[in-house]
């Protein structure tokens, strides 16, 4: 594990220049406040109203002051700044040569804003890994002076979701308030979800695999039973009818795994007439895969 040392100030990365600027600015209150104004006021020019140890003390700190910014560059940066004698001087460099224009910062932010439209889920992470990326990305639109509400964060993120949470997000539309809800309290009750979902996964591995996409019934319970009469003619009709197929699917899975525990066979392949017919048995020859119309025995056998 990559230890990181609290004593040592954030490296510049080209291209980040603006993100890296603000973690030295807190980097450096927190040692000394008096390090971000040597910063951006300049060098301290000596006082005859002061004691020569106050002068110097004053001196000492800008010296520290650029003495932290160089060790923030890499080689090949500050290489092009050996000539700043001061740490404004150093900073203001840094600044005009890294700084974005108002023109990039806006097409950056316009950029920020594409992703946030197309936001998506990506196949083969989780839940978590998903929100991880949304607040990030929402951080960085904030950073950049785009910011929406609670509930437009909310309604975008459920939207993201893949489908088989679809259900559930639906029941939190219907029960929950939305304009009150923050993207840590909706992570919070998706997370409790999701484990109740791993659960039914590790307790259907034992027999076969189940799609990933397909609710158990134990999911519809979990949501499910604290639902009165009243509660659902709340819904739409339609979200209604998906719910109900979806739970029929459920059950259907359930019987599917029930039929392979007990014949061994699985369900594979569509039901086609060639399949229904290759189960029958001829009433007039007694044979296998026909039926009694398409029978071409002389002899009709008696049952």
């Amino acid at each position: 594990m990559k230890t990181v040392n609290v004593y040592e100030p954030p490296k510049l990365v080209r291209n980040e220049f603006t993100m890296w600027k603000q973690r030295m600015k807190d980097f450096l209150n927190i040692f000394d406040a008096a390090l971000w104004s040597s910063i951006r006021d300049g060098p301290h020019v000596p006082k005859m109203n002061l004691t020569h140890d106050e002068n110097m003390k004053r001196i000492d700190v800008d010296e520290k002051a650029r003495a932290i910014l160089a060790m923030a560059l890499s080689d090949d940066i500050y290489r092009g700044l050996l000539h700043c004698k001061s740490a404004k001087e150093l900073w203001d460099s840094l600044c005009e040569e890294y700084e974005e224009s108002p023109d990039v910062l806006a097409n950056r932010a316009q950029l920020l804003i594409q992703q946030y439209e197309m936001f998506g889920y990506v196949s083969g992470e989780s839940m978590t890994q998903q929100f991880e990326r949304f607040v990030s990305l929402v951080s960085e639109l904030k950073f950049r002076g785009v910011i929406y509400d609670n509930e437009c964060l909310v309604n975008k993120f459920m939207r993201s979701l893949p489908d088989r949470w679809s259900t559930y997000t639906m029941v939190i539309r219907e029960s929950k308030d939305l304009t009150k809800m923050t993207l840590t309290q909706l992570h919070g009750l998706l997370e409790t979800y999701e484990l109740e979902l791993n659960k039914d996964k590790k307790i259907s591995q034992g027999s076969t695999q189940v799609d990933d996409d397909t609710p158990s019934p134990q999911t519809f319970i979990l949501f499910e039973e604290n639902l009165l009469f009243e509660d659902l003619e709340q819904f739409h009709p339609d979200d209604l009818e998906e719910m109900d197929l979806k739970y029929q699917m459920a059950m259907l899975n359930l019987r599917r795994k029930r039929f392979i525990e007990r014949t061994g066979r699985d369900i594979v392949g569509n039901l086609t007439s060639e399949y229904i017919k290759s189960r029958a048995t001829c009433c007039k020859c007694q044979k296998i895969g026909h039926f009694a119309r398409e029978c071409k025995s002389p002899v009709a056998k008696p049952r």
